[in-house]
Formats: structure tokens, C-alpha cells, sequence
């Protein structure tokens, strides 16, 4: 018998088809085992991960966008303000792929993402009521007075309380469900009560250093992030293969969806095929009819037919 602890995950339901979370998440996303649904975010599992910084890449583009980002701002030109967000939210998550979903592995997601990341930055800042609570936070940060302790900095209690109340009014306005409803949709189709809460995970996550203990606790509690974790059981489940990259997924009595572990792809569990070309068991993606197996390189179509490596069907 190994030592190895007993591993644990957060308790969780998921929103969309009531299941509850039986696997430890590899990531602070949440997916769940049984339809392959954005579920929770998982703050304890994202502390574990320190945020890499982005790099010099991401820093010289950051800076060679300031001028134009600024000029379409003074132009009130949302479209270029939005396609300049774009271009830096595709450089960050490139740079930083530990501090987005796991899924942006998968390009067509990654472009669905940074699409919606890019539209909720233009509101925010052609919003006038987002950019009066915008402004509402920035005083009250300027405002903090800090102590040291150690080697740490510490923000003064009562004034980060204020901190706290303006980014709460803030993301409980631009994460609203009427401000959501006019934007790209969540390409994981989250309600807009996860997406909030995916956005304050951010603000946690960063402040939570530079606070005392008591501050720390007050902030867990008020944001839903003091959460509650389970031992995980021994579940079984068959084994299949990503038909995408070839990775492990595990297959849950009932399930019928999952994120894969590997490339980020959402499968259908119950669109199988055994490769004609090498054998293997092989899981389709959520609207795909045909791909190339990662084994064999095989292209194969629903019905199980390999293609040449050329491309087009056998004849």
C-alpha cells in the first residue's frame, strides 16, 4: 500500500444537469463528469498553480497596443478597441495557459473565449455606468494605507473593506445578467451567476496575500470561496481514447459528456468508433463527423472508414 494521501476535490452540483462532482478537477475549472458543463471554480486547486507571468512577448505587445488602444478609445471606436482586446487576450492566453479554462487548448474554443473577453472589456470601457464604478474602484485602491509584516505588505483593514465593497458593485454590474445578455455568449454556455463568480475568483485569488488573517477570512466568506471539500471515492468507469490527441478519458456510468484532460475538447462519450486503421476506441468531439486518428493518422469518418492521409474518402 502506497502512502500517497487520499485525494480530495470540492463539493460541487453542476448547474446544468444537477450531477454531483464524484473526480478531483486537474484544474481550478470544474467541469463535470457526467455532461461535460462548466461546473464550479475550484479556488483552493488555483492556489496551487502559481499565475505564470506572461513574458516578454506578452509585455511588448501589451505596450505597442497602449497608443492605439487609447486612440480608438478617444474615437469612441468600440469595434478597433474590441479587435485590439483581442489580439492581447490571445497573447494571454498563450503566455499564461494556467489562468484560463483548459479548454482553450481547443482552438475553436480559445477563439470563442477571447471573443467574449475581448467584448466585456470594450463595455467596460465605453459603458458610462461601468466606467462610474471602474473609477469608484480605482479611488478606493488609491485610497489603501499599508503595514509592513515580515517581509509582506499588508493593506489596512477598514479601507480594503471599501476596496472589496467597490469591485463587488462593480462585477455584480458588468457580470449582470442583462450586461451578459449583450455579449458573445460563454462558449462553456455558463449562467451568468458562474461567470461572476469566475470573475471574483481573479479578485481573491490576487488580493488574498495582502491580507491579514481576519481580512482573508472575511473576504473567503463573503465571496463564496471558503468552499467545501469531500474525500473522493473509487469510482469506476471504463477507459476510452480523445480522438483528438489521444489522451486517457474515463467513462462514468450515465455520463454522456467530458472535458478532455489533454486538448481541452468537450466529447460526446456515446459517439464511439473503433479506428479501422490501428483498432483503437476513439471519442468524437462535441460536431465533429470525421477526424484524424492520433495513432495511426488515419482520417475516419463516423461510419469507421479510414482515408488516405491525402484527404478524401477511399474509392
Amino acid at each position: 500500500m502506497s502512502g500517497a494521501p487520499t485525494p480530495r476535490f470540492l463539493a460541487s452540483r453542476c448547474p446544468g444537469c444537477g450531477a454531483a462532482k464524484t473526480r478531483p478537477s486537474p484544474t481550478a475549472y470544474v467541469y463535470c463528469d457526467f455532461c461535460g458543463s462548466l461546473a464550479d471554480y475550484d479556488f483552493r486547486k488555483a492556489c496551487e498553480q502559481p499565475r505564470s507571468l506572461p513574458g516578454p512577448v506578452y509585455e511588448a505587445l501589451v505596450a505597442r497596443l497602449k497608443a492605439p488602444l487609447a486612440a480608438a478609445y478617444e474615437a469612441g471606436d468600440a469595434v478597433a478597441y474590441t479587435t485590439l482586446q483581442a489580439s492581447l487576450l490571445d497573447a494571454w492566453v498563450e503566455a499564461c495557459p494556467h489562468a484560463v479554462p483548459p479548454r482553450c487548448a481547443d482552438p475553436g474554443f480559445r477563439r470563442e473565449y477571447v471573443a467574449q473577453m475581448a467584448a466585456s472589456a470594450a463595455f467596460s470601457a465605453f459603458d458610462e455606468r461601468a466606467r462610474t464604478l471602474a473609477a469608484a474602484t480605482d479611488a478606493a485602491v488609491a485610497s489603501l494605507t499599508w503595514k509592513t509584516r515580515g517581509n509582506r505588505a499588508i493593506a489596512d483593514p477598514a479601507r480594503f473593506a471599501a476596496v472589496a465593497d467597490a469591485v463587488l458593485a462593480q462585477q455584480a454590474y458588468v457580470q449582470s445578467a442583462e450586461v451578459l445578455a449583450t455579449l458573445p455568449p460563454s462558449p462553456d454556455n455558463a449562467p451568468p451567476h458562474l461567470q461572476q463568480r469566475l470573475a471574483l475568483a481573479m479578485f481573491v485569488q490576487g488580493w488574498l496575500p495582502y491580507l491579514d488573517d481576519a481580512s482573508a477570512a472575511a473576504l473567503l466568506a463573503r465571496t463564496g470561496f471558503a468552499q467545501n471539500y469531500v474525500t473522493a471515492d473509487v469510482v469506476d468507469g471504463t477507459h476510452a481514447n480523445c480522438g483528438h490527441c489521444a489522451a486517457d478519458v474515463v467513462l462514468l456510468p450515465g455520463a454522456t459528456r467530458a472535458v478532455c484532460d489533454g486538448c481541452g475538447r468537450r466529447l460526446k462519450l456515446d459517439a464511439a468508433i473503433d479506428c479501422r486503421g490501428c483498432g483503437h476506441d476513439l471519442r468524437f468531439g462535441d460536431g465533429d463527423d470525421s477526424m484524424t486518428c492520433p495513432y495511426c493518422r488515419a482520417r475516419v469518418e463516423r461510419i469507421g472508414i479510414p482515408w488516405p492521409s491525402s484527404g478524401g474518402p477511399a474509392g
